[in-house]
């Protein structure tokens, strides 16, 4: 198997119907892996896979100066469930009309981009 940066996720029981190693991606079919079969790095849709979802977080965490914690990330991630099936049959507002419904929001600007704390 290949370790990958979201291996930790593959086998998480919450994860582990969508997480996998795909290949294909980055306008290549060998050599380049990712973590879902669909996202929005490939298909153009709204739907961030878990591995992009954890990074997004964890970057806010660290501008926030906050302590990253999986267990806290996993409790309150909410994911949209997208497959390959759905997004064949699906319209781009068929999926608009899901987000807009679902307990995701969008984000919301929060002023110049935070400053690092400094460990000094």
């Amino acid at each position: 198997m290949y370790n990958v940066p979201w291996s930790h996720l593959i086998f998480d029981e919450k994860y582990q119907n969508t997480v996998d190693i795909y290949e294909g991606g980055y306008m290549h079919t060998r050599g380049v892996f990712r973590s879902e079969s669909t996202s929005c790095m490939n298909n153009n849709i709204s739907y961030f896979s878990a591995i992009s979802r954890e990074e997004i977080v964890k970057r806010i965490k660290q501008y926030a100066g906050e302590e990253y914690s999986f267990e806290e990330w996993k409790a309150n991630d909410v994911a949209l469930a997208v497959n390959d099936e759905e997004v064949e049959t699906r319209s781009w507002t068929e999926f608009r009309n899901r987000i807009i419904h679902s307990k995701q929001q969008a984000p919301k600007f929060m002023g110049d981009k935070p400053k690092f704390k400094s460990n000094k």
